[in-house]
């Protein structure tokens, strides 16, 4: 949609990310570095929903700055409760029973602490730099895709194929895309599709 195209920034510069990579101390996947050297996330405005389908691509600069501003401050609370009897992966053993990791790279976000992003602590059967959610509400984690292409992959297929079914809510005017089947946000259908691929009932 030409409305989504209008809000990418242009390209970030490569010592940006090398910064970020010595901030997070990891070193980031070369497709998603190629991804920011094109769009480094989108503009920081007053917008009702992103880019990537209701959720706001982060730019390197709020990259850092949602990590430093959530998710470290919440693991270094001593009221923060980090793990719950009722957190799972799907598939099992593949994400760390948290809610957060200093380790986890937020890349999407809806705006209320919950996350789109490639995960560097997997948990036992994962890999590293595989692509999650994660977030305060958060409690069923799903390996979404093995990295940050594939997960865009999935997303265009999944457009490809349910055209038709994509939920289109307006807005001043101005047409928003905020999900696939109609049963809710982008990240409702990615927990969805990832427990279907894995055959997986949904939890009660």
């Amino acid at each position: 949609m030409p409305l989504y195209h209008e809000r990418l920034n242009g390209p970030a510069k490569p010592e940006e990310i090398s910064a970020l990579e010595a901030e997070l101390g990891v070193t980031l996947p070369e497709d998603l570095k190629r991804l920011y050297l094109e769009n480094n996330g989108e503009r920081d405005d007053d917008f009702n929903g992103g880019s990537m389908m209701g959720l706001t691509f982060l730019s390197l600069e709020k990259i850092a700055w949602h990590r430093k501003q959530y998710i470290l401050p919440s693991l270094e609370s001593p009221d923060f409760r980090n793990t719950t009897d009722w957190l799972r992966s799907v598939p099992k053993g593949a994400v760390q029973d948290l809610y957060f990791h200093r380790n986890w790279i937020p890349l999407f976000t809806d705006g209320q602490g919950d996350y789109l992003g490639l995960d560097f602590a997997p948990g036992p059967n994962g890999e590293e730099g595989q692509f999650i959610n994660f977030g305060s509400r958060e409690e069923e984690h799903c390996l979404i895709a093995d990295g940050m292409t594939s997960f865009l992959q999935l997303v265009n297929e999944k457009l490809e194929k349910h055209a038709r079914d994509v939920v289109i809510i307006e807005d001043k005017g101005q047409k928003l895309v905020f999900g696939i089947d109609g049963e809710g946000h982008l990240t409702d259908d990615l927990r969805r599709w990832t427990r279907e691929r894995y055959g997986v009932p949904e939890p009660r």
